[in-house]
């Protein structure tokens, strides 16, 4: 598989993987409020982005470092379970971004795949937190 297959399919696993993140729906109040409308909002601007940089590891490494800082901000103005899950999410965000810089640098052969388990586990944990 060749290093553009390899992150096509990155991709398209960490897309899903992201959707339980994505389908946080914000009730809680003030600050929390706020943080959940914008990690989603980050989330869906890296689904956007990303799919449209599925031959170019760089770029998309740095995408998703990019948005990792963005939902980093938004959790550091949250407080609690929202705080907590969304600072997870970054940090699985900016692993993610990782794994596809050393994409962009492998000359590997063999098919390389994230453990998303990580951002799953965060995005629900952010779901519970925002419902």
């Amino acid at each position: 598989m060749t290093p553009n297959r390899l992150t096509k399919a990155f991709a398209a696993v960490t897309l899903v993987g992201a959707l339980g993140v994505t389908a946080a729906a914000c009730s809680s109040s003030g600050d929390n409020d706020a943080a959940c409308s914008s990690i989603e909002q980050s989330i869906e601007d890296l689904n956007t982005t990303t799919a449209s940089q599925v031959s170019d590891p760089t770029a998309m490494g740095k995408t998703y470092h990019e948005q990792a800082e963005a939902i980093r901000a938004s959790a550091n103005g949250a407080s609690g379970d929202v705080k907590t899950a969304g600072l997870k999410v970054a940090q699985a965000v900016d692993d993610l971004g990782t794994f596809v810089e050393g994409l962009a640098n492998s000359t590997s052969t063999t098919p390389q795949m994230p453990d998303n388990t990580a951002l799953i586990s965060a995005g629900t944990e952010l779901q519970n937190a925002c419902n």
